[in-house]
């Protein structure tokens, strides 16, 4: 799976010409009605995030929308969860419905005050997804699925998340260097979960991606929380992977149909606590990026 999201979001880079273009356009209108509402006296645009809004747009417009050819494929799809798990290519588009609103949910709270209201930026990311599934199924450029509805929200809900996580006014400077470093090491984590998720047979493989994922929720928790609690961040990162294993496992085996089995948990716990170790021993290292 992870092949085909890679390939996928280095395809998106082709894209980027066009969104350049649009924010250099919005640039200069917004910059056009700056003078018109300084002259009244009214409160300008804040034109650097509202030309990353708009610029994300048109590049979201673009790939699920206008990069397809009409009357392809038409259709709609009501059924919750009906994508994920049919095969790794639909995984992977799953994980990439995420993936594209995350930047979406960050620059709309960044550049619309109302959307800095958690219940207002969610309901930018349901219109703005609702519209693209309703031109794709009218035009029939592709299917009508409430999949991924919800996974397009939920990439708002996370962008959301890190847009408040960051840039709120309140958190001094160390705060927020120390935000953008668990953001990163979030990904970062988020990218092992997908070696999790893959669907890989290789026992010790997937074990083995439960491992590096606690070292980097370790190391997530230590941007966070400074150098002072090793073992609560050890501690913390063991259990949230040994729950995200034994999750992982009983889905497999009774909403999947596929084979859960005892010995992956306890492979995959052992490997955790290992993950945990190994960030222990190095914890000191991770201290050179960071300045307390």
């Amino acid at each position: 799976m992870i092949h085909y999201i890679i390939k996928d979001m280095t395809a998106v880079f082709r894209y980027m010409p066009y969104g350049i273009v649009a924010g250099i356009f919005a640039a200069i209108v917004f910059s056009a009605i700056n003078d018109v509402r300084i002259k009244k006296g009214k409160e300008p645009i804040p034109i650097m995030s509202a030309t990353c809004f708009y610029m994300y747009l048109v590049i979201i417009l673009f790939i699920t929308f206008l990069s397809r050819e009409s009357g392809v494929r038409s259709g709609m799809d009501l059924e919750l969860f009906s994508t994920w798990g049919i095969n790794k290519r639909n995984n992977a588009y799953v994980v990439e419905n995420i993936l594209l609103f995350i930047p979406y949910g960050f620059v709309c709270a960044w550049a619309r005050k109302s959307a800095r209201r958690f219940p207002v930026c969610v309901m930018y990311g349901f219109v703005t997804s609702t519209l693209i599934e309703f031109l794709q199924l009218i035009t029939g450029r592709g299917y009508f699925q409430v999949d991924d509805i919800l996974t397009n929200v939920l990439g708002t809900i996370i962008g959301y998340i890190l847009f408040r996580s960051i840039m709120r006014e309140e958190n001094t400077k160390q705060a927020k260097r120390a935000y953008v470093y668990l953001t990163i090491f979030m990904l970062l984590a988020m990218i092992m979960g997908i070696i999790v998720y893959d669907g890989t047979d290789n026992s010790i493989i997937h074990a083995t991606a439960y491992g590096a994922m606690t070292v980097v929720i370790s190391c997530a928790f230590q941007m966070k929380n400074g150098k002072r609690r090793k073992r609560y961040n050890f501690i913390m990162s063991v259990i949230i992977c040994i729950i995200i294993a034994l999750i992982d496992e009983g889905a497999q085996k009774y909403i999947f149909d596929s084979d859960g089995r005892l010995w992956d948990v306890a492979l995959d716990i052992i490997m955790t606590a290992v993950g945990g170790l190994v960030y222990l021993i190095f914890s000191k290292l991770i201290q050179m990026f960071r300045k307390e």
